[in-house]
């Protein structure tokens, strides 16, 4: 019994002892804790470190895109083909709407007006589209709308409903050239033509609005000034299309094409001397003010992208590489067989039933004859002939600056026939 007595001082002794150990331990390493996270805010608080505040920035800022202004695009004369005009689009702010469904009725009622089925459309995606971003203070309603709609719904008071300055591409001269300069997109990006092919320099650099976000990535404030402003310098263009030869062609190939009852016509008017074109012309036509369907007909542009057999203007590259490699001269007589002339297993006639006799160079060429050319091209002989067509630029792009352009079709010598030398020598099957 003595002996128990005597041991439990000492047992709680060391008991005390270690318990002071190890809540030493415990607060030395809290220290060292502690001491590692105050030194980490001093450095981020006192030294700074871009990338937590680049981090920052993302957390608390985003962006809004906005359309601004494109570059304009001027004939030859600098009349005005394509331009940037402010409009008003509609945004709603749910998160201070008085009541969601009430103003949702009325800004609808107001856009839709007639169309009932159009309304309820309406109704139901601005619905989708605030339940789809719950809690997102900005959400377009309808973009670029006239000046009438804009003030309707200005009219209405409605609180969390906005209006936004935008840019909206008008082309002036409507239908005019249109197939040449094309249209944009609702976001002002070139979808066709023109203004696809030089969207790049064309289109604003900078077309963002910075916008207070909640710590669930929300937008909760917008910025206070929403006007279009030059925010970059969009390049301008000038193109070397006459404005009004431009109008005089595409009247001249209408007028032709229904008077044919052509499906579409194409005339295209160049200078000689340059090589510019100064016209392309074709009907039909479009208005890219209303709103364009790329699947439709009428937006194809044929002039580039359709390959067309040349027929007789092809024998002026047959005679000029003749006259060239100095086979012929302009008052050299070739016999035109009296219309009717067989090489190449093949038979070949002249337009129109005509029959002509022995016909000068010059002659050859002013009244088309397709046999004079025919003997002409056998002067050349196949090599030769497809090289001074492929010297022309015939079976490859020219190089203009519109999207979709086709190649055309020559093909190389080892895939002719014994009809084709013939053939090509006024026009066909190239």
């Amino acid at each position: 019994m003595s002996q128990n007595a005597s041991e439990r001082p000492l047992d709680a002794a060391r008991e005390k002892r270690w318990f002071r150990i190890r809540v030493g331990v415990i607060f030395f390493f809290m220290g060292v804790w502690s001491v590692a996270i105050a030194g980490r805010l001093v450095q981020l608080m006192a030294l700074g470190d871009e990338r937590v505040e680049e981090y920052s920035e993302k957390l608390h800022f985003g962006s809004l895109d906005v359309s601004l202004p494109r570059g304009a695009i001027y004939d030859r004369k600098l009349n005005e083909m394509a331009v940037s005009v402010d409009v008003d689009s509609i945004y709603i702010n749910p998160r201070i709407m008085d009541n969601q469904a009430v103003a949702i009725r009325a800004i609808v009622k107001e856009l839709e007006p007639v169309d009932i089925n159009a309304r309820n459309a309406l109704s139901k995606r601005i619905a989708a589209d605030v339940k789809k971003g719950r809690g997102r203070s900005f959400i377009w309603v309808r973009r670029k709308v006239d000046e009438e709609t804009a003030k309707r719904i200005k009219t209405l008071g409605l609180r969390g409903v906005g209006l936004a300055k935008e840019s909206k591409r008008y082309y002036p001269n409507r239908e005019i050239a249109s197939k040449i300069i094309g249209y944009c997109g609702m976001d002002n990006q070139g979808l066709y033509g023109i203004e696809y092919a030089y969207n790049k320099i064309m289109r604003p650099v900078n077309s963002r609005f910075t916008v207070l976000k909640d710590a669930l990535g929300r937008p909760v404030s917008m910025p206070d000034d929403m006007s279009v402003k030059a925010k970059s310098g969009p390049v301008d263009l000038e193109l070397s299309i006459d404005e009004r030869i431009q109008y005089i062609t595409e009247n001249a190939i209408e007028k032709q094409t229904v008077k044919t009852n052509a499906k579409s016509g194409v005339a295209l008017v160049m200078d000689p001397y340059t090589g510019e074109i100064v016209a392309m012309a074709e009907y039909p036509r479009f208005n890219p003010n209303l709103g364009v369907k790329r699947s439709s007909g009428a937006v194809k542009p044929r002039a580039v992208e359709d390959a067309v057999e040349p027929g007789s203007t092809f024998k002026l590259f047959v005679a000029a590489a003749a006259l060239e490699e100095k086979l012929i001269n302009p008052g050299d007589t070739l016999d035109c067989e009296n219309g009717q002339y067989k090489t190449g297993g093949r038979e070949f006639k002249e337009a129109h039933k005509n029959r002509y006799g022995k016909l000068s160079v010059a002659e050859v060429i002013a009244k088309s004859s397709n046999i004079g050319a025919i003997k002409i091209g056998e002067l050349l002989g196949q090599k030769k002939l497809y090289s001074y067509l492929t010297g022309f630029g015939f079976g490859r792009k020219t190089g203009i600056d519109l999207p979709g352009e086709s190649s055309g079709l020559l093909r190389p010598v080892k895939d002719w026939s014994a009809t084709s030398l013939p053939s090509i020598s006024f026009g066909q099957e190239v």
